[in-house]
Formats: C-alpha cells, sequence, structure tokens
C-alpha cells in the first residue's frame, strides 16, 4: 500500500514510500497545463494515464486538433519531461 505525504514526513519511516506526483499537459487539439499533478503508483500507471488522456481529446476536440495538426500530451514530473505521447495530422485535409 503507498501512502501520501510530504516527502520530509516520511524520513525514518520503514514501509512507507512517497506516491510519484505526474503532470500532464497538452498541445494540440487541446491546450492546458496540467497545475495540480496525479498521484500514479509508478511510471507504467502514468503511461496508461497518458494514453487514456490522448484518447479523450482525439475523440473530444477532432476539429481543433485538424487545424493545429498535433495533438501531444507531454508527462512530466514536475521538474522534467518524462514522455510524450503524440498524434500528427499530415495532408491536404481543408478545415473551415
Amino acid at each position: 500500500m503507498y501512502q501520501t505525504a510530504d516527502p520530509g514526513t516520511l524520513t525514518g519511516h520503514v514501509g512507507w514510500r512517497t506516491v510519484p506526483r505526474y503532470f500532464f499537459h497538452a498541445a494540440g487539439g487541446q491546450n492546458f497545463t496540467d497545475g495540480e499533478g496525479t498521484e500514479l503508483p509508478n511510471l507504467d500507471a502514468a503511461e496508461e494515464e497518458a494514453v487514456r488522456l490522448h484518447g479523450q481529446i482525439l475523440a473530444q476536440t477532432p476539429r481543433p486538433l485538424l487545424r493545429a495538426s498535433h495533438c501531444i500530451v507531454t508527462v512530466t514530473d514536475g521538474l522534467r519531461t518524462l514522455f510524450e505521447v503524440k498524434t500528427t495530422v499530415s495532408g491536404p485535409a481543408i478545415v473551415t
């Protein structure tokens, strides 16, 4: 079981682990910056969440995606980029 708390309060507590916080930022079809983050047990869970979020953005904003020509979900740990999930639209699409 994971316990959440400020990392400074966990020093010396055997069996307790901080739960990593991942931030999911989007650009392209929908733009937003995640200022709160989401606590998830590990990087695998963050990858799954990023793919889910990416799919939701694609489903909800097809027209803006075509105008932007890309959709990127960038996952960070608050300090550095861990990975990105990308979709790129190319070709002679005409969007009005």
